[in-house]
């Protein structure tokens, strides 16, 4: 640091082509605010000019003597990368077959990486918040002190299926081919050959994953930890009104619900609904009965067959219960964020329903996030099974949903250690205990 202002942060992603490099770079960038630099596209793009220039390709004389011709101009939006060469927008054409059948003969000529280098490096310095670059010998000869080294690898089934799958036309097989075609030829140049510089990844076997690569996203100076930046943080708001309106039908189709108190529900802002669960319909009744949309946290189970892309689709959250889910941690701290609904089950599992074995996870994001926590009680729903079928409540039958007043689960300390976390949870234990005991009284249950 230098006059309190946090200096630049340099991530280095290598890798040899068709690994998600550029798809992987592209959201740790967006998701850390950096900059972001393709520098494969940048020798695609000389590349580019030497053949629609007539420079002999296999010719590396000809090739050196005209390396400083071209005025190569790389755009660093992450979300909006660009390239010209002379002015021209030559994001396209650097993309097609012949472009990429030459140009590793084109990089291979030590004249050219010097160029493309200093250019690499001129952009990486003046990079006002950080960058990150992507490439093959980032790490280890274009930026050897960065921060953050990543090199990423996959079989050579997944990098073919991803690269044919941008080549228009391109057959899986000889894409495989040349692949390892270019990976020899890369590795074996004389000049700065590919190799890995960095801590590595492996994307996949048979194909390639759509979040290879998301542990990268954490700040490597600051150390906030990102989620899972290939997939859309925040779960549709729409999808989840849509949810509700669902559970409308369903709910007050099949049983009477008596719902009591939800003008409790802060109108605006963000909000946690801590939820006592003794039957499988007490999520879909609190959905169909709040006056918000609501974003639950269901175990990953639930989420088999048809299920999986509906339970998406109305919003909700897929945890997996039995680790550290980073995934659905911080998805639902951006459900927060976006003053949207989290509901939670708090004793984690289902049970008696009576908030006696609470976990950590609850008092995390109230106290992460700030966000009121609003108890919430359903009482009836495992009372008495149904004739037709024994797994749901009996038809017509009523079942109460008592929302409690909201309260703050932190001190005001604004502290997160493990003690406070802790002593949160027992407050937070006391206070939905409390509004059980009462909605019981309330309901005469």
């Amino acid at each position: 640091m230098e006059n309190g202002a946090a200096q630049p942060v340099i991530v280095a992603i290598d890798g040899p082509s068709g690994t998600g490099k550029s798809s992987t770079s592209k959201a740790v960038a967006a998701q850390l605010g950096l900059s972001y630099l393709d520098t494969g596209a940048q020798y695609r793009a000389i590349t580019w000019w030497m053949v629609t220039n007539g420079i002999d390709i296999d010719d590396p004389t000809a090739i050196a003597a005209v390396a400083g011709k071209p005025e190569i101009v790389s755009g660093t939006d992450p979300n909006a990368p660009t390239i010209t060469v002379d002015g021209t927008d030559v994001s396209a054409p650097i993309r097609t077959q012949e472009v990429t059948s030459k140009v590793s003969a084109v990089s291979a000529v030590p004249e050219v990486r010097a160029r493309i280098t200093e250019l690499q490096r001129s952009i990486a310095a003046g990079a006002e918040n950080g960058i990150v670059v992507e490439g093959r010998d980032i790490g280890t000869t274009v930026l050897p002190d960065a921060d953050l080294k990543i090199f990423l690898t996959a079989s050579p089934e997944a990098r073919a299926a991803r690269r044919s799958g941008e080549l228009k036309g391109a057959d899986l097989h000889s894409t495989r081919e040349a692949l390892l075609k270019r990976d020899a030829a890369d590795s074996s140049r004389k000049t700065s050959p590919a190799r890995q510089g960095g801590r590595r990844r492996r994307g996949g076997h048979h194909r390639p994953h759509p979040r290879a690569g998301h542990r990268v996203c954490r700040h490597p100076r600051r150390g906030e930890a990102g989620g899972e930046v290939t997939t859309p943080s925040l779960p549709s708001e729409r999808g989840a009104d849509i949810g509700r309106r669902i559970g409308v039908g369903l709910m007050y189709g099949l049983w009477r619900p008596r719902v009591l108190g939800a003008w409790r529900i802060p109108a605006t802002g963000p909000v946690i609904l801590a939820v006592n669960h003794s039957h499988n319909i007490d999520g879909p009744m609190v959905m169909g009965v709040a006056p918000r949309p609501v974003h639950f946290l269901i175990k990953k189970e639930a989420f088999v067959g048809p299920l999986d892309p509906f339970l998406t689709g109305i919003g909700q959250l897929k945890v997996d219960r039995a680790s550290a889910d980073r995934t659905a941690i911080t998805r639902a701290l951006d459900v927060l964020a976006a003053g949207h609904v989290l509901g939670i089950f708090p004793e984690g599992t289902r049970g008696e329903g009576d908030f006696a074995s609470l976990r950590a996870g609850l008092a995390y994001f109230a106290v992460r996030s700030g966000a009121p926590i609003v108890p919430v009680a359903v009482l009836g729903s495992s009372d008495r099974p149904g004739r037709l079928i024994k797994a749901l409540p009996a038809l017509r039958s009523r079942v109460d949903v008592v929302f409690g007043d909201p309260f703050e689960a932190g001190d005001g300390s604004g502290r997160r250690t493990r003690k406070a976390l802790d002593e949160a949870t027992e407050r937070i234990q006391k206070q939905l205990t409390r509004h059980l005991e009462n909605a019981r009284r309330l309901t005469r249950r």
